[in-house]
């Protein structure tokens, strides 16, 4: 039930009894208290002051739904990179899908993190429907802010898979991946490089 709670549902549970509003001011409750309602990249100047009360306490409780997204925001919007990445590894290891594809789209900037990514991505392979609900989310996510982060801008431009032979293939792939729903919905699966693979979702997430 708990991960079904919202912001006015919390609301009306406290004015039923004294009982309820206990209840509702465990922290369990706001743990695990859904943040659909919210704009993924909540501004401060658009959330009032019971809105940013329920997210601080959120916050406070470790929700790893607000850790993760003030973890894509560092990422992407400031220069705490470092410390995006780092707290979206900490809700990826809890076993969230969502946290864990976005970890791999932030971890393409060096060898070792390349190396991280790929393993990742390749733990959702089995899985077309978790990629596809994935990298929309993270698109949504990446769309909905103002990206102020170099690595990522650079890396839009850059390919992770390193053979010549695959680029015919790919290039062909990507003058058709912008116009044609289907092949957006197939997904990476249809292609047969696994590299060529990551470089299909990073393509259309950044």
């Amino acid at each position: 039930m708990a991960e079904e709670i919202s912001t006015s549902d919390l609301c009306n549970v406290k004015q039923c009894c004294e009982e309820f509003l206990d209840a509702a001011e465990d922290d369990h409750v706001y743990q695990q208290a859904s943040l659909e309602k919210f704009a993924l990249a909540s501004l401060a100047w658009f959330t009032s002051d019971s809105e940013s009360l329920f997210l601080k306490r959120c916050k406070e409780t470790g929700n790893t739904e607000i850790v993760y997204r003030e973890a894509m925001v560092e990422y992407f919007t400031s220069s705490r990179v470092e410390s995006g990445l780092e707290n979206l590894k900490k809700v990826a290891m809890e076993g969230h899908d969502e946290e864990k594809s976005a970890c791999f789209f932030m971890c393409s900037e060096d060898e070792g993190e390349k190396k991280q990514g790929f393993d990742i991505f390749c733990s959702f392979k089995a899985s077309t429907s978790i990629i596809m609900k994935c990298r929309n989310r993270v698109k949504a996510f990446v769309q909905s802010m103002w990206v102020n982060n170099k690595a990522v801008i650079r890396n839009r431009k850059t390919s992770f898979c390193p053979s010549v032979t695959c680029n015919s293939e790919r290039l062909n792939k990507l003058s058709r991946w912008t116009s044609s729903s289907e092949d957006e919905e197939a997904g990476s699966n249809a292609i047969s490089c696994e590299c060529c693979r990551v470089d299909y979702e990073l393509w259309t997430v950044l």
